[in-house]
């Protein structure tokens, strides 16, 4: 039996041995893999280089395209509005018997600042007028979209009727802060 097991043993040995003593195979076929893996990376980096490049050269002709195709508009600043807040005003719409009521906070844009602070002294005036331009519209006027820019107009035209002989300067437009009809 333990001859048995010295033969299995040099068995194996003598395989081994034989693979060695080919060294010409193994050494042609690692040397050839070697080659082939070289070959495949210098491909693949040559081929990422003109990828990228054409990717980057084309990126830049259309921003260049864009550039001169849209050129932006220079706009110079106009500064900050100025705007006198009226308050809130509360007033029942136009037929509907008392049941629905309006109510809104409207800012006048003057075209001066001094404007502005002369606007104090009309205080009263101003929300007087602007509430009865308000009552004397209607649901159907008021409601949608176009509504409150109908309130707008009429209260910037009634008010630059009013104050033309009075002030210097005019209304320029009308903005509302809240707009609620209940």
């Amino acid at each position: 039996m333990a001859e048995e097991f010295d033969e299995e043993e040099e068995g194996v040995d003598s395989e081994e041995l034989a693979a060695a003593a080919a060294p010409g195979k193994s050494k042609t076929g690692l040397l050839f893999i070697l080659v082939i893996g070289v070959l495949i990376v210098v491909v693949g980096a040559i081929a990422a280089f003109f990828i990228l490049k054409n990717t980057a050269g084309s990126g830049n002709k259309a921003a260049n395209v864009v550039a001169e195709v849209a050129p932006q508009p220079v706009m110079e600043p106009k500064g900050v509005p100025i705007l006198y807040k009226v308050g809130d005003i509360y007033v029942n719409i136009q037929g509907t018997r008392s049941t629905r009521v309006l109510k809104f906070t409207p800012y006048l844009e003057v075209s001066e600042p001094k404007m502005k602070d002369a606007l104090l002294d009309f205080g009263p005036l101003l929300k007087d007028r602007i509430a009865s331009v308000a009552r004397n519209m209607t649901f159907d006027e008021l409601e949608g979209p176009k509504g409150p820019e109908l309130l707008k107009q009429e209260i910037r035209d009634t008010l630059n009727r009013s104050l033309r002989s009075r002030l210097s300067g005019s209304i320029v437009s009308v903005h509302f802060d809240d707009f609620l009809i209940q």
